[in-house]
């Protein structure tokens, strides 16, 4: 089931808050599978953490993106950091979660 505000609140969140709350969302799903030892919620935990980084790589590298320069670099080095990770994850190494969940988490609270 859907919930009937979602869709409100998306559009009423600064690109701000809306890249918060999918940092948030990401770090709480990797948590949460990684707590249950689901393999099948863990990969997709790291799916949609690593989607999350690659649109924001994306994002940094592209003309129009009015962040400072040393800015992105730091960034692109921790989406270059995070999907690093995420292969090790993938492999069976889980040390990294509890990094990525507070990367995650840290940069939202910068956000907020």
């Amino acid at each position: 089931m859907t919930n009937p505000y979602a869709a409100v609140i998306e559009q009423c969140e600064t690109p701000r808050e809306t890249e918060a709350r999918l940092l948030r969302d990401v770090a709480r799903r990797l948590e949460a599978a990684d707590a249950a030892g689901d393999p099948v919620a863990l990969a997709d935990a790291v799916f949609r953490v690593r989607q999350l980084w690659t649109t924001f790589a994306v994002d940094l590298v592209h003309e129009g993106n009015a962040l400072p320069d040393q800015l992105k670099a730091n960034l692109l080095g921790i989406a270059g950091f995070i999907d690093r990770s995420c292969s090790e994850i993938l492999a069976g190494d889980r040390r990294t979660v509890a990094t990525i969940v507070e990367i995650n988490r840290n940069i939202a609270a910068g956000l907020a």
